[in-house]
């Protein structure tokens, strides 16, 4: 893909601007890398993984599962482009007038291609889904501050291209508002839709299932099928209610946090001694996000079910 000068200039610019702080540093970086480094978080897995099942453990069950829906797509539709475009990151490119240095390597350990943004089109997409289902000022107002500074902090810490966020916000908008119309006309045949993006996204997993690159897809095929499945089980075999005293819905926290952190570390753990095949790598992440998925959204409601309102 085409890097063009305005976009260095810009990048160039931030790097400069950030030289200014050289006196104020921490660990090697200045204070206003790590405000940016903090802000790029609201961007990342753990943050949207931890939303969406708050709402679908504790705040409102059905809204939880559409801006689940919404994410899922969005992340599969990310990986697809960010295979497919393989573009280089900001860092990774060089020429004879400028070169881009990453500013926190041991810390935003940016991998694969940069566009579009992921964490850009990230935070689009939950937070402009949280704003569509919710409904309030301070809703709003926040999400279009998390929606304009994330992918400001992905350009200032050099590990993405301004459209590579640019595209990353429209695209989350897009299928943010896309799927909101779906799941909200629509919710009764929501099986429908699952089981038919599953079917359009495996074609993907054969064809990339032996180039490194594809562990994105794989990533997001697995959490969607586990999302697919485990909302199937708690439908039919669950159903527990987020009309529970305060009190429970900590508790739900308590029990279901600590179960998916343990999991994700074992996960970890057994990855570490797989043998370095990438064939059994990209399938052993599709396994691994689809258990992950499974428990927060079809295994993990059921302790729920047991408890006492």
């Amino acid at each position: 893909m085409m890097i063009n000068d305005f976009e260095i200039l810009i990048l160039d610019l931030l790097d400069k601007f950030d030289s200014l702080f050289d006196s104020l540093s921490i660990a090697g970086a200045t204070l206003i890398t790590w405000f940016w480094f903090f802000i790029t978080q609201f961007g990342d897995k753990f943050i949207f993984l931890g939303i969406m099942l708050l709402f679908y453990w504790c705040l409102n069950k059905e809204k939880g599962e559409k801006i689940a829906f919404a994410m899922f797509t969005s992340i599969s539709i990310n990986s697809l482009l960010k295979f497919f475009v393989g573009r280089t990151r900001p860092f990774e490119y060089s020429n004879g007038s400028y070169k881009h240095i990453r500013k926190l390597p041991s810390l935003d350990s940016a991998g694969g291609t940069s566009f579009p943004s992921g964490h850009s089109q990230n935070a689009a997409t939950l937070f402009s889904s949280v704003a569509l289902h919710e409904r309030n000022s301070f809703t709003l107002i926040s999400s279009i501050v998390i929606i304009t500074l994330v992918p400001i902090s992905r350009m200032y810490l050099g590990v993405h291209y301004p459209t590579d966020t640019i595209v990353g916000v429209g695209i989350g908008l897009v299928v943010s508002y896309l799927i909101y119309l779906i799941s909200t006309y629509c919710y009764e045949r929501k099986f429908i839709f699952y089981i038919g993006f599953l079917v359009l996204l495996f074609p993907f997993l054969l064809y990339s299932i032996n180039n490194p690159e594809g562990h994105y897809i794989f990533m997001s095929f697995g959490l969607f099928l586990g999302f697919v499945v485990g909302v199937f089980i708690e439908n039919k075999c669950i159903n527990f209610t987020c009309n529970v005293r305060t009190s429970t819905k900590f508790l739900r926290c308590l029990i279901g946090v600590p179960i998916l952190a343990v999991t994700y570390v074992l996960i970890s753990v057994i990855k570490s001694f797989l043998p370095d095949i990438v064939i059994l790598e990209n399938i052993y992440t599709c396994i691994s996000y689809s258990i992950i998925s499974l428990l927060g959204f079809g295994i993990i409601p059921f302790i729920f079910k047991k408890q006492k309102r």
